[in-house]
């Protein structure tokens, strides 16, 4: 791959883990409203998936075809280059990826930073009165919304973070070489070592 199409590709991943969230986190309020009946929520739960997997998998996991397609033709670079250009594009990347999210999960993590001090009330109010703490006692959209703002925070602080494991698995994805590939499966039979 060339250096525009490694940029391409980082710019194609990160818009995808974007959208992935942006609409993971938008259909909630969809979810949640008890308004509607059964059906609809089925129909654009299924048609949310497809959106989603096509999303998925266009943009995040197998975008080198449309990378090449974006960016043109361009020189190849040798297998240490491009580890290092695409190491830097997609770190350099989901760091603003993460940066683009934080707004919305700074109240999220606050509310974690939050929790130690009020596992004391808690304990003793569970202990005095016998009972469940009042902390704990929300309905189930509540819970729903917590737990996915606790994801997204989680996210987001894994994007900050530079998302190593994520890094690590693109570029043994894509520095996987074919022609190594063929080479370990086909054993070599020369008459040398007969």
């Amino acid at each position: 791959m060339a250096k525009m199409q490694i940029i391409t590709k980082a710019v194609l991943t990160v818009l995808g883990i974007y959208a992935l969230v942006t609409l993971l986190f938008c259909q909630r309020w969809f979810f949640l409203s008890s308004q509607q009946s059964v059906l609809p929520k089925i129909l654009f739960f299924a048609a949310f998936a497809v959106l989603t997997a096509f999303i998925v998998f266009f943009t995040v996991f197998s975008n080198d075809s449309l990378a090449r397609k974006i960016a043109g033709p361009g020189d190849e670079l040798n297998p240490a280059a491009k580890a290092l250009w695409l190491t830097a594009s997609l770190r350099l990347g989901l760091v603003f990826a993460g940066l683009m999210l934080l707004p919305d999960s700074i109240p999220t993590i606050v509310k974690i930073l939050k929790i130690p001090f009020l596992i004391r009330p808690a304990v003793s109010e569970m202990f005095l009165f016998k009972s469940l703490p009042t902390v704990l006692e929300l309905p189930p959209e509540a819970w729903f919304r917590i737990i996915c703002d606790f994801f997204k925070a989680m996210l987001t602080v894994y994007l900050i973070c530079g998302a190593p494991v994520f890094i690590r698995w693109q570029l043994r994805h894509c520095l996987r070489n074919p022609s190594n590939a063929e080479q370990t499966e086909t054993p070599n039979f020369s008459t040398t070592n007969l």
